[in-house]
């Protein structure tokens, strides 16, 4: 298994599985009662706009854990191309 520390993954490129740039982690979100890890916080990057993603005050896209599919020199989440 192996593990990364949340420092190591702030500022990493987020791309689409369809190859697109989404944007660059910004923050996690973690349920406080379990610890358990919830949303990806990631910065737009372009002027690419991935409409069906919710965004937060800042405009941060909000990405469900559920849609990480790797994590390696870029992190990849499963969403719709644009």
């Amino acid at each position: 298994m192996n593990k990364k520390f949340t420092n190591d993954l702030i500022g990493m490129q987020v791309v689409s599985t369809g190859g697109q740039l989404v944007g660059k982690l910004d923050d996690f979100v973690f349920e406080t009662d379990t610890g358990a890890l919830e949303n990806l916080l990631v910065t737009p990057a372009g002027d690419l706009k991935f409409t069906e993603l919710k965004t937060d005050n800042g405009g941060r896209y909000i990405i469900s854990i559920r849609k990480l599919k790797s994590v390696q020199d870029v992190i990849v989440v499963d969403i719709p191309k644009i």
